[in-house]
């Protein structure tokens, strides 16, 4: 097809009609939306939870979002584990997209409640926007509101319904293939970038796929045509980068915050960047022909994959799909979804997405379902030109082909492939279903009118079907429901005081220290400081998601003071008692913890540090002041070192008495704030101050009014001060966020100029 071949069928729909069938491509998916969600949301009362990750990522991270925003703590956030970067660590999740801000218009614990609504908002956007898209392509636009609820509703969807915040992505991503569309084929300038922005804006993680993918489609689809070639090219270019300027104001810090995260430093390498497992075949073919499902508790082939490897269509699943490429292999959309599929099966092809990652991820599916959305759509409303028998036999061979493999794997080699053999039977069943109902609808039925409401009728109970049926497994695997979940572990929690601001709680509970909010040691959250994570790498410990299993003497190294326990305990001070509807808490205090902020009379380099057994690493914190090898000549000056002999060793037997010797020498009048900490300490000597505030590129510090430099302890932070009285100050700028937002600023300035020049068509 060329550019502009769609532009003469789009012109034989007046604006009025254009105009109801995009309302219509509302109204299908809203109603589907609220077919899915609105039966569980009603049956708990207004709540809706899942399971895992969905429970205690998801609402607690909007929650304090949302608390964070309207409180101005939108800097440093002391709340997120340790204290992190608050851009940095929730960009990824929800401070780009337009969902999060809706929410602001309500009180933060209100969020469970907002949750499912927003759901269905994300699944018709998502909708809506398809159907933008694929209707450029379609005369008949009925059959583009269909396509539009096939990707809006796709088994990516559903299989990612743990990962609320995905969803957002999958919603506003078709923008850009139609600003693409507006751009190279109408001429229409100025949309593209504006496309550009609001996807950079709303994830740099999605955005970086997004961007890739968009170039392949832009050279399968634009770069054959040597006409214009290069003015089309550098056309997409320039509006591309003014789209990502604009959005500067979050994309460039987060880029700055995440390139310091060591996750990223991992890349996909040898063998396993040329093959997968070879059950992970299976994994990607099941993608494609049955509905998604359940990550957490798989049915079959893994017990569990949190890749998000699901593709799959309802009703129709690939049966459209295959009858299009056969039918016409050479155009631009077949080879765009043959490229797609060749690409899902090299491990280095999809690492490309998420720039070679080592953890292959299939989070990039979203991309080209809207592209089968598309073949669909197109083979619906022409059915009679397409191959659809064709389609419909492979769909049925391959069935065949993974449920016997599946069923009968365990038996030929002793290794068991299906683990939940109910669950598999039922998107077996409704797979098959799908394939005999596509084809006696696009086959046997041979009145257009009847042929147009069975497919409308029939996709939109699949789409509830194999949605729902997610739903459904996700809260099952909870084993709790959403009033109890409710009552446990947000409205218990409320009630809770917080106490001395230099201290933390010994929890690493997202429901607690986010939502009440509280200052934990802790978080499941992998977008917090780099500091956190060199911490624990000196420790000898694995910080990937979650906080690990520490040491002996970590939580009073972390100034983990209070706790909140189920039950009374003879050890520590009660200091508040909590009653709610499923028992009662208790908060204790430990006497015997380190605050934030103290001095050390000697230190240990680095290297002698880690020739240390692991268990005793916390405990040599707690004893001495652990500095980089390159810094010896300078703290020397001012400490002595660690000497076994004069100072005791380290052990837990000494543990108590190191921290009460520090206890006599520590920050007083602290204060903190999203700016910052400031302290008092009055030092015997001269000597270093150390905090257990994680290191980040945007601290600096002044004592007694002069600037200080910041010594990196293990991810945390030490700076010198005097004997006497010593006025302490951190100040935190989020870097690059003042750059970015003059960035977004030109960019916003510059696409208003381009705009009013270019509003009519070149």
């Amino acid at each position: 097809m060329r550019a502009k071949s769609y532009n003469k069928k789009v012109v034989l729909f007046n604006l009025g009609k254009r105009k109801t069938y995009y309302l219509y491509a509302v109204v299908f998916n809203l109603v589907i939306g609220i077919c899915v969600f609105g039966y569980f949301i009603l049956k708990e009362g207004g709540l809706f939870t899942l399971y895992a990750d969905f429970n205690n990522q998801q609402i607690p991270f909007n929650i304090l979002a949302n608390d964070a925003v309207k409180s101005g703590e939108i800097f440093w956030n002391w709340n997120i584990d340790l204290g992190s970067n608050f851009i940095g660590a929730f960009s990824f999740y929800n401070l780009g997209s337009p969902f999060f801000w809706v929410t602001l218009l309500f009180p933060p614990r209100m969020f469970p409640y907002l949750i499912g609504t927003i759901y269905i908002l994300k699944y018709t956007v998502a909708g809506l926007t398809s159907f933008m898209y694929i209707q450029l392509f379609i005369k008949d636009k009925r059959y583009a509101v269909l396509a539009s609820a096939l990707y809006a509703f796709s088994g990516f969807q559903a299989a990612n319904l743990l990962f609320y915040h995905f969803h957002d992505a999958v919603a506003f991503f078709p923008l850009m293939l139609w600003g693409v569309e507006k751009l190279v084929s109408e001429k229409k300038r100025a949309v593209f970038a504006l496309t550009v922005f609001i996807n950079a804006l709303l994830s740099y993680f999605f955005f970086v796929g997004e961007v890739i993918f968009v170039i392949v489609y832009f050279l399968v689809r634009f770069f054959t045509e040597k006409e214009g070639r290069w003015k089309k090219t550098f056309l997409c270019m320039g509006e591309g980068i003014l789209g990502t300027i604009m959005a500067s104001v979050l994309l460039l810090p987060s880029v700055f915050f995440v390139l310091s995260n060591p996750r990223i430093e991992e890349h996909i390498s040898g063998i396993d960047a040329i093959v997968f497992d070879p059950l992970k075949y299976l994994v990607i073919l099941r993608a494609l022909f049955f509905p998604g499902e359940n990550m957490s508790h798989s049915s079959c082939v893994f017990l569990s994959d949190f890749s998000s490897c699901a593709a799959y269509l309802p009703m129709v699943g690939i049966i459209l799909v295959i009858a299009f490429i056969l039918t016409k292999p050479r155009t631009w959309l077949s080879k765009l979804l043959i490229i797609s599929f060749i690409t899902s099966m090299i491990p280095i092809l999809g690492s490309v997405f998420y720039l070679f990652n080592a953890v292959t991820y299939h989070r990039w599916y979203y991309m080209p379902i809207i592209l089968m959305a598309l073949a669909s759509a197109k083979v619906l409303e022409n059915r009679k030109e397409y191959k659809v028998l064709a389609g419909v036999i492979v769909s049925l061979i391959f069935w065949t082909i993974l449920t016997v493999i599946v069923y009968f794997y365990g038996r030929l080699t002793g290794n068991e492939l299906v683990f939940r053999p109910v669950v598999f039977g039922i998107i077996s069943l409704i797979s098959l279903a799908g394939i005999l109902l596509t084809y006696f609808i696009t086959i046997k039925i041979k009145n257009n009118v009847f042929y147009r409401y069975s497919l409308y009728v029939s996709i939109a109970l699949f789409c509830i079907l194999t949605t729902g049926l997610n739903v459904v497994l996700y809260r099952k695997a909870s084993s709790i429901s959403s009033e109890d979940w409710h009552e446990k572990n947000i409205e218990s929690t409320s009630a809770i005081n917080t106490f001395d601001e230099q201290y933390r709680f010994d929890n690493d509970n997202n429901l607690v220290t986010m939502t009440v909010p509280l200052s934990g040691i802790g978080s499941w959250n992998s977008t917090v400081s780099s500091g956190i994570f060199e911490f624990y790498e000196a420790l000898g410990l694995e910080r990937t998601i979650v906080n690990p299993e520490a040491w002996e003497g970590t939580t009073e190294l972390l100034a983990g003071k209070y706790s909140i326990e189920k039950e009374q305990k003879e050890e520590g001070v009660l200091l508040q008692t909590i009653e709610t509807k499923t028992g009662k808490q208790y908060v204790y205090e430990n006497p015997n913890t380190l605050p934030i902020g103290y001095t050390y009379d000697t230190y240990m380099t680095k290297s002698n540090f880690m020739e240390l057994s692991p268990e005793l690493r916390s405990l040599a914190m707690i004893k001495t002041l652990i500095i980089p090898d390159d810094k010896e000549v300078q703290v020397k000056q001012v400490l002595r070192e660690y000497d076994e002999d004069i100072d005791g060793a380290i052990s837990s037997e000494n543990k108590n008495e190191d921290i009460q010797q520090h206890l006599s020498e520590v920050g007083e009048e602290f204060e903190r704030s999203t700016k910052g900490f400031s302290m008092m300490i009055n030092a015997d000597s001269d000597k270093y101050a150390f905090f257990s505030v994680p290191v980040d590129q945007g601290w600096s510090a002044t004592v007694n009014g002069e600037t200080s430099e910041i010594l990196n302890i293990n991810g945390l932070m030490a700076v010198e001060i005097h004997e006497g009285n010593n006025e302490i100050i951190f100040t935190y700028e989020v870097p690059l966020l003042k750059v970015g937002g003059i960035l977004s600023l030109c960019g916003f300035f510059v696409w208003g100029v381009y705009f009013v020049k270019k509003r009519k068509p070149a």
